[in-house]
């Protein structure tokens, strides 16, 4: 009968803690990233790497935070320093922080899957991404400068257009 009674009452709390709770919306976006990879230690010259993200904005009291996920594939093959082709490639998701003016600062923090194909050899790894830029609006559409770190396997310089 306890059980019932401290179910029922961590049910009721819960549910007055959603009702009291800062109000938030949520806005699809897309958001394509073009610029080149530094694979650590690796290349010779740089692959060029497209990343398509898509992902929800989250819009609160609090911050203005976004929820991302991230395809990262290489467009143009770089070359490895002993020769042969070199491609970067990461799937992740990301938390975006954004600030809140026309010009504004954006970092991001997330969990991704890399691989790195260098002369037919493949290495996959997980890990984390760190990430920073910054940005103006242009109407109803972001372009941003952003650098993006892939924890001791690559950098990722790039320009983005989020709409």
């Amino acid at each position: 009968m306890i059980y019932v009674l401290a179910g029922l009452l961590r049910s009721t709390l819960f549910f007055v803690t959603l009702l009291l709770a800062v109000p938030a919306a949520a806005d699809a976006f897309t958001y394509v990233r073009l610029g080149g990879v530094n694979v650590e230690g690796s290349s010779r010259d740089n692959p060029l790497n497209l990343a398509l993200n898509f992902g929800y904005e989250l819009e609160s009291y609090v911050a203005d935070l976004s929820l991302a996920a991230e395809i990262n594939r290489s467009i143009d093959d770089g070359e490895a320093n002993r020769g042969g082709e070199l491609e970067f490639e990461s799937n992740g998701i990301y938390l975006v922080y954004k600030s809140t003016r026309s010009l504004y600062v954006v970092g991001r923090i997330g969990v991704v899957e890399n691989k790195i194909i260098k002369r037919g050899n493949t290495e996959r790894s997980d890990g984390f991404a760190l990430g920073g830029g910054i940005g103006v609006v242009v109407g109803r559409t972001r372009l941003q400068l952003e650098l993006t770190s892939y924890t001791g396997h690559a950098k990722f310089f790039t320009l983005g257009l989020q709409f």
